[in-house]
């Protein structure tokens, strides 16, 4: 029978006064990091020095070499399950190594001393710390993987509870089912999928369906993810509900039209290649010779001339054509520095960021245009609030910009709105639109969104202030 674990049954007292290392700072790392912290954990994060670096000091942690993680009573190891074998960490017998992924303990030949756990959110990295600050958690797997001590599994389920995975259930698997779980997606039902797609664009062709209705049918108009949505929120039978009787009776009778396909044993096969470690030999090998397949897969089905296609479609139907994947990238490392460097106050770096410095303010009216304005729109608001910071929770792309969620937090120590400081503290969440010059990665304008009544309300400044 199932086990799945509830947050009654995770006790942080078990983490007290043990110093809980964060190994890495990506998407993961990060939220972990947070999450552990606001659970009162004593966090430290180790990771080289580099771009994350940066992020987690302005981010207000201290840091460490990756070595020097080794030492800690619980480390947390959070970066690409094939970097993890070769991470320089000497585990002492009692110590707990946590990893977010079964992958390197399965087949990686990840084997550290101490006890083991696993502990995997079925989430985004980003979206974990938005799920903890929004107190609805996510599920999660969790198991053992080694328990030296006797008491691994109270300390992994302190940790799982330390960063909101047993708000909504963990469920109990060994390293080896997670990873086969993850990786059979992947490799037995993405395929599969990716076939019948390609039959049914075929049958539709032949009958002068247009290929704009059919990709819009498919994905394009946003209608599947929507329904998968549903299924998630309230399930098959009830979602069948927001389904006209012809779309139920076609679905439910049609049941069964491809039984006569031998599926199951193909996916069998599939699996136990997974599950056998034939996969992650052939990977390693793949890795050795430095991903020469991986790159004529990627031309075969990845390259130009599907790109072309994607965007030819997406032209016709007038649909934003995205940006480029590299522009993309560069533009979120420009967010990322900015609002890094005003946790820092380094506001040279952060004017260094616009090719025009303009803040907008959407809520006061206010709008702080050109160099000078800036720099005395950051001396008024850090005389007001001497710590103001942001905490990051999820970034989205648009063609011209940068969507920004955050959590602004602050203490108020100076003159505010013609009020004297009440030394309060405030955290708001807040949007900001990041907007970039046409086809550049430098920003013309920063405009912020946010309820102003939530500050004055926890600074308790009367609203017609």
């Amino acid at each position: 029978m199932t086990t799945i674990y509830r947050d009654h049954q995770g006790d942080l007292s078990t983490l007290r006064q043990q110093r809980v290392a964060v190994v890495g700072y990506g998407n993961q790392g990060r939220s972990w990091a947070l999450n552990l912290r606001d659970s009162g954990c004593d966090v430290r994060v180790h990771v080289r020095d580099d771009a994350t670096r940066a992020r987690a000091v302005a981010d207000g942690f201290a840091i460490g070499e990756v070595a020097d993680a080794s030492a800690a009573p619980v480390v947390c190891v959070l970066v690409p399950d094939d970097i993890i074998p070769t991470l320089p960490l000497r585990r002492p017998d009692d110590g707990l190594t946590i990893v977010a992924s079964g992958y390197s303990l399965a087949f990686g030949g990840f084997a550290p001393a101490g006890d083991v756990g696993l502990i995997a959110p079925r989430m985004l990295g980003p979206e974990v710390r938005r799920c903890y600050l929004e107190g609805g958690g996510f599920i999660t797997a969790l198991g053992v993987h080694e328990d030296r001590t006797g008491h691994a599994l109270e300390r992994v389920l302190a940790v799982a509870k330390a960063i909101g995975g047993l708000r909504q259930g963990a469920i109990e698997m060994t390293p080896h089912q997670e990873a086969v779980l993850d990786l059979a997606v992947e490799q037995a039902l993405s395929p599969m999928l990716t076939h019948a797609n390609g039959a049914f664009v075929a049958a539709l062709l032949e009958r002068d369906i247009p290929i704009e209705a059919i990709l819009t049918e498919l994905y394009l108009s946003g209608e599947v993810e929507r329904n998968y949505r549903l299924l998630r929120e309230v399930g098959f039978v009830r979602q069948l509900d927001f389904h006209s009787p012809t779309s139920q009776y076609g679905q439910l009778s049609r049941r069964g039209t491809f039984d006569h396909l031998d599926v199951l044993s193909r996916m069998r096969e599939l699996i136990d290649d997974v599950a056998s470690g034939r996969f992650a030999a052939e990977w390693e090998a793949e890795s050795r010779a430095g991903h020469p397949r991986l790159a004529e897969l990627r031309a075969l089905h990845a390259g130009p001339a599907a790109q072309e296609f994607e965007e030819s479609v997406r032209r016709s139907l007038g649909l934003p054509e995205g940006v480029p994947s590299d522009l993309r990238e560069r533009r979120e490392a420009v967010v990322r520095e900015h609002m890094g460097s005003e946790n820092r106050q380094d506001f040279a770096a952060t004017l260094a960021t616009f090719a025009h410095p303009r803040y907008e303010i959407v809520p006061t009216g206010q709008v702080f245009d050109g160099e000078e304005a800036v720099r005395q729109y950051y001396a008024a608001s850090r005389a007001a609030f001497p710590d103001q910071r942001n905490e990051l929770r999820a970034l989205r792309h648009a063609d011209d910009a940068v969507i920004a969620e955050f959590d602004l937090l602050g203490t108020h120590r100076g003159p505010f709105l013609g009020n004297p400081p009440t030394g309060r503290e405030f955290r708001c969440a807040m949007v900001a639109l990041f907007v970039f010059e046409h086809g550049g990665d430098r920003l013309v304008c920063e405009r912020v969104y946010f309820d102003a009544a939530t500050i004055l309300r926890q600074l308790g400044i009367a609203a017609a202030s």
